[in-house]
Order: structure tokens, then C-alpha cells, then sequence
């Protein structure tokens, strides 16, 4: 859940959690009770903005995890801050994302920081998204109000890549549209929860390769005999007993002899999600940080040099010449920002001129050089196994996705 600051995103959540029937007993009652006490008007999204502060200032601060029950399945919505300077939570919630809802208001309109997250969705790797165009009440529930802004939404999110878009207009404190159909006529579209039970489900990972980045190894003792034990999560594809699997970047290889899983063993086959260790028959141990893939598929690309699109939001600038440190999956390794390909301004994806640094709250494609070569795949093969984060000393201070290796 995206939105600029007064776009009504935090009271969108709270009437999707009243109207669904998902609030907990007595929260209403609660909330109604604390805003009478401290003289304040009620607004639903004090259902959700659990922090002192954030009722004191009627700002979102921190990601709201709430959950709630749809008609085809249930959802966990991540509330993220719309403010310009916590643009670092909004991108924390959005990289877990499957799915976006973007909330625009029909009064204010888009401006730059609206302009912003709308940009940053699908280069956070989301490819689907629905845009509630909110407080139609105070334009009169036109339908060219609506009209005009859903089309600039859509024409933004399109020019960033995203297709898979619908516009829903709405007035959330009034309930106008969230689970019931709004005093609209001339809108025939779903209501807002209906339009969230039409997200597609994240795609099947049979289709990926299998990925495990390793965790730890330990040494397992029975029957006599140690075997080391390669444990770390499935995180795309599927790994079975008696499979030839390979760890990259050594390129050593062994075969599966068990899965071991707590506390039941016995595990023939296991998928993505799962925490799991895997019983080699070969006494090697892969450093943590090497990744796990089975021999007859696809391997992930291993290189000390490679393309990423990254958002930067540390305090300095992201500057050639500094050290950093690349985190992927387990994988740590010191890195370089080698060339600054161009930076965009996320507002408007305009290229810039020509830089060595990239400022905070910047879009930009670098090159970075790693001290040691790593394992990885391209954003274009598999998203998961592409996400990184750069950390500035003890911060993580920016992150994005492995484009392509360079030579």
C-alpha cells in the first residue's frame, strides 16, 4: 500500500479492515473511545497507526503489517509511509511485495512524491497494481475528475513498465466503493476488495531453477559415520533426495543423500519456502554464502562485475572510489561502485548528465565490482535470487537487482 502523505492510503486500510469484517472485537469502540479523550476528531486510520506518534502527527512512520480476508484468499497488506524522507520504508515493503495498491487523492492530484512512488513500483520488481483514486467525495464523485486522473496514473505506470493495472475510484472514510458499490453509477467497475481478489497469485516456482543460498554447514554424526549437513531456505525451484546438486561459485559438486528437516526427517522432495539441510555424500563443507543448484539446470550467473539498477537513500552519497559491502541472500562481499551508467530521477525517469555519485532518493544503473566473484541471477531469470543490498559501514543505504554481468 503506496501513497503520498493526505492521500488517505491509512484510512483506505482501516475501512478495508471494518468493511471486511477483519477488525478485531473492540478495536473500533477503542479507537472512537481515545479520540473523544484527547478532544481529536476519529479518523480510521488510527485502526492501524498503532504508534503514539504517528496519531499525534497523522502520518504513517513505520510498515503496517495487517491482515485481511478476502472472498478468494487472504492477504497480508503492508502499509508504507508516503513522506518524502521515509522513502526507505516504502521501498522495505514494497521489495516483499506481490502485488501494489496505490492511493491517489482526487482533490490533491499527483505531485512529485506521488509521481515518485508510482515510478518506484515496478523497478521494486512489482508487475501488478490497482490505483484508488480516493476522496471523490470532494470533487463531487465526478467521472471526469476521475477520468482525467486515472489516465495520467496508467500512463505513468506504463511508461515504468507495469501493464497489468486497474483504476477504481473510491471515498474511503465514507466506505463509498471499499465493500460496497458507491453512489457512482456511471462507474461499473469492482469495488475495492473485489478488485484485490482479482491479483493474479505469484507464478508457480516449478518453472525456476532450484536455489538454495547456504546458511551453515554442520556436522551430523550417525551410525558411526559424520556427514556434513548444508542447511539454508529453498528459495526458488525444488531439491529432492538423490539429486546432483552443484555450489556455486566453487562449482563443487555432490549428491543428496537426505533432506533433513525438524523435527521430522524422512523428507523425500522439498520447495521453496522451506528451511531445510541437505545431507551430502561427499565430506566438502561450501562456505556460507555459495549457492545451491542442481546440476542438469539453469546455473546462476558467478562474476565480479555486473550492471544493477539501484535506489540509493544513505545519508552520502553513493560515490566511485568508497567501499561497500554487497549483500545477497548470504552472500557478503566487499564491493566498489565502479561507473555510474546515468542516474534517474524517480519523479519523472529522466536520465541526467553524466555523475560519479549518485544522491540519496536517486534511481540510477551502476556498475559495480565485487572484491571476489559471487552468485546471482539477473533480474530478467529470477527476481529473488537478484535482489541486493548495498551496506555504507554498519547501514544498509541502498539495494536493487543484478540487470546483466559485465565483462
Amino acid at each position: 500500500m503506496v501513497g503520498d502523505v493526505d492521500c488517505g492510503k491509512s484510512t483506505v486500510v482501516g475501512r478495508l479492515l471494518l468493511d471486511s469484517g477483519a477488525l478485531p472485537r473492540g478495536r473500533l469502540e477503542r479507537t472512537r473511545k481515545l479520540c473523544a479523550e484527547e478532544s481529536r476528531p476519529f479518523e480510521y486510520a488510527y485502526l492501524i497507526d498503532a504508534l503514539r506518534q504517528e496519531q499525534a502527527d497523522n502520518m504513517t512512520l513505520d510498515v503496517a503489517r495487517i491482515f485481511l480476508k478476502g472472498a478468494r484468499r487472504d492477504y497480508l497488506l503492508l502499509d508504507s509511509p508516503g513522506h518524502v524522507e521515509l522513502l526507505r520504508n516504502m521501498a522495505t515493503g514494497a521489495s516483499h511485495a506481490a502485488a501494489a495498491v496505490w492511493v491517489v487523492s482526487a482533490r490533491e492530484g499527483l505531485g512529485e512524491n506521488s509521481r515518485r512512488h508510482g515510478r518506484l513500483l515496478s523497478f521494486l520488481g512489482i508487475g501488478q497494481a490497482i490505483v484508488l483514486v480516493n476522496k471523490m467525495d470532494a470533487v463531487g464523485y465526478d467521472q471526469g475528475a476521475f477520468d482525467r486522473l486515472s489516465a495520467e496514473c496508467l500512463e505513468l505506470l506504463k511508461a515504468s513498465g507495469l501493464t497489468r493495472v486497474r483504476c477504481v475510484p473510491m471515498a474511503a472514510f465514507g466506505g463509498e466503493n471499499v465493500a460496497r458499490p458507491g453512489c457512482m453509477p456511471w462507474y461499473e467497475g469492482p469495488t475495492v476488495l473485489a478488485a484485490l481478489d482479482e491479483f493474479d497469485a505469484e507464478p508457480p516456482d516449478s518453472r525456476l531453477p532450484f536455489r538454495m543460498p547456504v546458511q551453515d554447514v554442520y556436522a551430523v554424526a550417525r551410525q558411526g559415520a559424520g556427514r556434513p549437513v548444508v542447511v539454508g531456505t529453498v528459495e526458488s525451484g525444488s531439491v529432492a533426495v538423490a539429486d546432483d546438486i552443484v555450489f556455486y561459485p566453487s562449482r563443487k559438486s555432490a549428491k543428496v543423500v537426505a533432506i533433513e528437516t525438524y523435527p521430522q526427517n524422512g523428507l523425500r522432495r522439498a520447495e521453496r519456502g522451506m528451511a531445510i539441510g541437505l545431507s551430502l555424500n561427499r565430506p566438502f563443507k561450501p562456505r556460507r554464502g555459495e549457492t545451491a543448484a542442481h546440476a542438469r539446470e539453469k546455473p546462476p550467473e558467478t562474476a565480479r562485475k555486473l550492471l544493477a539498477s539501484l535506489l540509493w537513500l544513505g545519508q552520502e552519497s553513493l560515490a566511485t572510489g568508497r567501499r561497500y559491502i554487497f549483500r545477497s541472500g548470504t552472500t557478503k562481499v566487499p564491493a566498489k561502485l565502479d561507473k555510474v551508467v546515468r542516474v534517474v530521477a524517480a519523479a519523472t525517469l529522466k536520465g541526467g548528465a553524466e555523475r560519479r555519485e549518485v544522491r540519496s532518493n536517486e534511481v540510477a544503473e551502476c556498475v559495480l565490482r565485487l572484491e571476489r566473484a559471487a552468485a546471482f541471477d539477473l533480474a530478467s531469470d529470477n527476481p529473488a535470487l537478484s535482489r541486493f543490498v548495498l551496506v555504507d559501514g554498519h547501514r544498509i543505504s541502498g539495494g536493487g537487482f543484478v540487470r546483466a554481468v559485465v565483462s
